[in-house]
């Protein structure tokens, strides 16, 4: 995940970049945790586990004020896989790209 020159959540994928809009990618990736079966409660949970708000060890920072909403490593693993799933269906015309 980058942020391009206009500060908009950019995902490169191998058929080209995806512009991402935050609330959109929310409820992106609760329609596909929700298609494998997952109530409502699972998909919370789910985003739950994939932040990283309890890593007492960060280093790159001085200090914190408000919330933090970093992922975990496997977090962005798992956002990736749902883009590049996303990137490869609109690559094959399954699905359109706006």
């Amino acid at each position: 995940m980058q942020t391009a020159k206009h500060r908009q959540p950019i995902y490169r994928s191998a058929f080209g970049d995806i512009l991402i809009d935050a609330d959109c990618l929310a409820s992106m990736l609760t329609s596909y945790f929700m298609t494998d079966d997952m109530d409502a409660a699972a998909v919370e949970t789910k985003f739950f586990q994939m932040l990283d708000i309890y890593n007492l060890d960060r280093q790159e920072y001085f200090a914190s004020i408000g919330k933090y909403e970093g992922l975990k490593p496997s977090g962005v693993a798992v956002i990736e896989d749902i883009l590049d799933y996303y990137a490869q269906k609109v690559a094959d015309g399954e699905l359109p790209g706006h």
